[in-house]
C-alpha cells in the first residue's frame, strides 16, 4: 500500500531549495554598487594625473592639488573604504532617530562597515528628502530608501556587515581598530533594527558625507588615506577631494 508521506530525499531537497532561495535574497544595498564603482574609478584616474572630470557623471571639485604628495608616498591604487550616509527618521515634522552608516564594496556586494543609531530631538547637520538626489546621486537615494525599509523589516538583522577579511591591506597597527568597528556594527544592528521598527511611519531624510579611500602602493600595502566629501546643493551632488594623509612608515620598512 502506498504512503502519502513525502520521501526523506524529497524533504531534504525541498529544504535545500528553501535555504538556497533565502541565501539568494536581494541585497538592499545593491543600488549603490555602480556609484561606489564610479568613485573608485574616478579616484584611480586622478592619482594617475586626470582631473575632476574623471568622476563624471558625478560632479567633482579638487579642493587642492595633491598629486605630488601621492607620488612621493608611492601611491599606485586606491580601495574605497566607505561612503558615509545619515538617515534621519521623523515623527511628524520633528526628527526622532538618526542612523549613521558607512557602506563599502566587498567581493559579495555592498556591505555595512560602520553603524550607529541614536534617538534625537534635533539634527546638527542638514538632511534632504531622497527625491532631491537626482542624476548621479539617484543611486544613493535608492539605496537609502531600501536601507530604511530593510531596517524596519523582519530581515533587518541579516543586513550584510563586511568581514575584516575584506580589508587585509590595512596595516597591522590599525587592524584592531578596524576589526572593532566592524564588530560594533554587527553588535548594534539588532538594536537599531528594533528602534527603527518601533517608529511611527513617517518621512526619512538623507545626508551624504565623508568618502574614504585606502591609498595603496604597488605591492598592495596601504600607505595612506585619501579623504573626500559629498555635498548636495539644490539637486546637484558634488564630490570635493584633495585631502591625503600619509602614514608614517613602520620601523624597518623600505621607502617607496
Amino acid at each position: 500500500m502506498s504512503s502519502s508521506r513525502p520521501a526523506p530525499r524529497l524533504l531534504a531537497l525541498a529544504g535545500a531549495l528553501l535555504c538556497s532561495s533565502a541565501a539568494a535574497a536581494p541585497n538592499p544595498l545593491s543600488p549603490i554598487a555602480g556609484f561606489t564603482t564610479g568613485l573608485t574609478k574616478g579616484m584611480t584616474a586622478v592619482i594617475k594625473g586626470k582631473d575632476a572630470r574623471a568622476f563624471a557623471p558625478l560632479a567633482a571639485v579638487a579642493k587642492r592639488p595633491f598629486g605630488p604628495e601621492l607620488k612621493a608616498a608611492g601611491v599606485a591604487a586606491v580601495r574605497l573604504l566607505g561612503v558615509e550616509l545619515h538617515l534621519a527618521f521623523f515623527d511628524g515634522d520633528k526628527p526622532a532617530y538618526l542612523v549613521r552608516t558607512g557602506l563599502a564594496p566587498t567581493r559579495t556586494g555592498p556591505a555595512i562597515v560602520a553603524l550607529k543609531g541614536e534617538s534625537v530631538s534635533k539634527l546638527v547637520s542638514k538632511t534632504h528628502p531622497p527625491r532631491d538626489f537626482v542624476g548621479a546621486g539617484a543611486p544613493v537615494a535608492t539605496t537609502a530608501l531600501a536601507l530604511a525599509k530593510a531596517l524596519a523589516g523582519s530581515s533587518c538583522a541579516r543586513l550584510p556587515v563586511a568581514p575584516i577579511s575584506e580589508f587585509e591591506f590595512i596595516p597591522a597597527r590599525f587592524k584592531e581598530r578596524a576589526t572593532g568597528g566592524l564588530e560594533h556594527a554587527r553588535t548594534v544592528l539588532p538594536e537599531i533594527c528594533k528602534q527603527v521598527a518601533a517608529l511611527k511611519p513617517g518621512k526619512m531624510q538623507l545626508r551624504v558625507d565623508d568618502v574614504s579611500f585606502a591609498a595603496l602602493d604597488r605591492s598592495g600595502k596601504m600607505v595612506g588615506l585619501v579623504k573626500a566629501k559629498l555635498e548636495l546643493a539644490g539637486d546637484k551632488l558634488t564630490l570635493y577631494y584633495g585631502k591625503f594623509r600619509v602614514f608614517q612608515p613602520e620601523p624597518g620598512s623600505p621607502k617607496p
